[in-house]
């Protein structure tokens, strides 16, 4: 967690984006423990673009209704855009994992958008992302929008499904282009507890993010009727900037958190973190990131 902050408050000195944006699912009093209306919801105001990260535990605000019965999280923006971006990364720690579903609203509270679970995916062969749960959607909203509000939540179907990710030799031995062994892979449980990293962007703003990613919406009036009746501490950093990859100078001291990072995780056969550090290192033109993690692979 340390770690990722350092990279995001680097990439936030370095493409000159506002300061951390600080979100809470903790509910702030006993009357706001257990709600029933939409609108009652623990709203957090954030801008786009911007990123943040919630945490989901017992503390978490209870939202039970027809449409949503779940732990929540909720934040409010003003769209800048009628086409916004929205990508959610749930991280798997301890073999366990929130598997999120999304819900949007209008000012009105009135529902715009759903994208259920399938929507935010695990992808054995992104190496880069690592072990999460990840999907980008891309909402044109109505003109008559003024305000979307988002519910985070989760499912009792989700919870009782399990996902199962590549083992790290696996990993190792596949990113070193060797044959994969034959052994088994973990298998990570879903839960109604743990994190999720959210990120707001427009079109044209500058993203890590593949178009290929995007997930379609769940039309507001096809919800699943299996949702009726069930549907790091949050540190956040605004990350997402106009500014292109070309126009983006890494300074030494970023250059120089990079590779030792690179090498660092590495060295702890966390490949999955490795890849994700180059490709950022990548994206902002570090230069020697690259060579650092082959050395380093081929150290091993």
């Amino acid at each position: 967690m340390k770690r990722m902050l350092i990279s995001s408050l680097g990439l936030m000195a370095l493409l000159g984006c506002s300061s951390a944006t600080d979100v809470s699912n903790q509910v702030s009093s006993v009357e706001l423990a257990t709600i029933s209306a939409t609108s009652s919801v623990q709203w957090n105001n954030v801008s786009v673009p911007s990123a943040f990260t919630f945490e989901f535990n017992d503390l978490s605000q209870q939202l039970n209704n027809a449409e949503i019965d779940s732990r929540v999280a909720g934040f409010s923006f003003k769209p800048e855009a009628q086409t916004i971006n929205i990508a959610i990364t749930a991280p798997m720690k301890n073999k366990n994992v929130f598997a999120p579903s999304l819900a949007l609203y209008d000012q009105d509270f009135k529902l715009l958008k759903v994208y259920s679970s399938s929507a935010f995916k695990y992808d054995r062969n992104d190496f880069i992302k690592g072990e999460v749960l990840f999907g980008e959607v891309s909402v044109t909203l109505p003109l008559s929008t003024t305000r979307v509000n988002a519910v985070i939540f989760t499912t009792d179907e989700d919870i009782a499904k399990t996902t199962t990710v590549i083992h790290p030799a696996k990993a190792m031995a596949i990113a070193k282009r060797n044959e994969p062994p034959l052994i088994a892979d973990p298998v990570v449980s879903h839960s109604d507890s743990g994190f999720v990293n959210v990120k707001l962007s427009v079109p044209s703003s500058f993203s890590l993010l593949p178009s290929s990613n995007k997930a379609p919406a769940t039309p507001a009036e096809a919800i699943d009727p299996q949702l009726n009746g069930t549907v790091a501490a949050a540190s956040a950093t605004a990350v997402a900037a106009s500014t292109s990859k070309s126009e983006v100078t890494a300074q030494p001291e970023t250059q120089n958190y990079y590779i030792s990072s690179i090498e660092a995780a590495v060295k702890a056969d966390d490949i999955p973190k490795a890849l994700a550090l180059l490709e950022e290192a990548k994206a902002l033109n570090v230069e020697g990131a690259q060579d650092a993690f082959v050395k380093a692979i081929n150290a091993k």
